[in-house]
């Protein structure tokens, strides 16, 4: 995910919603992109947008980032995570690109397919479920 800023309790600002990051003290580096109480909505906005960390997480994920065998757990790869980003080229600037649009065409449907529960995606349409799929 790492696309959803979230404040915790103390006004820590992470780029992951997941219950165990907002809560958990401190919080991974990678993860952290501010605090309400310095840090205005553009600061926040720019740190979640250029980290290469973050763009990777969202492209690839943190399994492929990290070498991780699948058995150890998306988002726990993702708060344990320490790598280096993969450097910036216009091949990654691409894939990152083509990634972000087909997760757009998705729309909210595709998004609660990808990240919910897949056999209730339709809940996130409007209108009639059997017409107007993805309004």
């Amino acid at each position: 995910m790492a696309a959803w800023p979230a404040v915790g309790f103390d006004g820590t600002i992470t780029a992951c919603c997941n219950q165990d990051v907002v809560d958990h003290r401190p919080v991974p580096g990678h993860l952290r992109l501010g605090h309400a109480g310095t840090d205005d909505w553009g600061t926040v906005r720019e740190r979640c947008l250029e980290s290469g960390v973050l763009r990777a997480l969202r492209t690839y994920g943190p399994l492929w980032l990290a070498g991780a065998p699948p058995e150890r757990g998306y988002c726990e790869t993702c708060r344990t995570l320490d790598v280096p980003p993969p450097a910036r080229t216009p091949a990654t600037a691409f894939v990152e690109r083509r990634v972000l649009d087909l997760q757009l065409a998705g729309g909210g449907t595709g998004f609660a397919r990808r990240y919910g529960c897949p056999p209730y995606d339709d809940l996130v349409s409007l209108g009639h479920p059997e017409r107007d799929h993805d309004l």
